[in-house]
């Protein structure tokens, strides 16, 4: 087993440890290029949903800038194996019935946890 092997079967394990803590959300997958219709003037966007559970923070006071992190601005963490496509900024989490916007992605070196900056739109 190599080292990246390794550290991502760690980070399953703490996001596992910490599953008591998780929220279970609705994470909406831009499936397909918006079509726009001319007769009509609509727009329609292809997704799917998938039911995950995922680790909700706030922002510390120190991290806030108003510019590029809102006060109101969350972070949401998963485990990589357990989010089946790969997340795009098109893709909106919806928590609690409020559909939350992806402002950044990242993902950490080891490939192991996403992690999430949303914002309500």
């Amino acid at each position: 087993m190599s080292l990246l092997d390794s550290i991502r079967n760690i980070a399953e394990a703490a996001m596992s440890i910490v599953s008591d803590l998780a929220t279970s959300v609705t994470y909406s997958a831009h499936t397909a290029n918006p079509v726009y219709d001319p007769a009509t003037g609509t727009v329609t966007e292809s997704t799917t949903d998938y039911a995950i559970d995922v680790i909700l923070t706030s922002y510390e006071q120190r991290e806030i800038d108003n510019v590029s992190i809102m006060g109101t601005d969350i972070k949401a963490m998963i485990a990589s194996n357990d989010l089946e496509p790969t997340p795009t900024l098109k893709d909106t989490i919806t928590i609690a019935g409020v559909k939350h916007e992806i402002v950044t992605i990242n993902k950490d070196p080891a490939g192991a946890v996403w992690s999430f900056q949303l914002r309500k739109p």
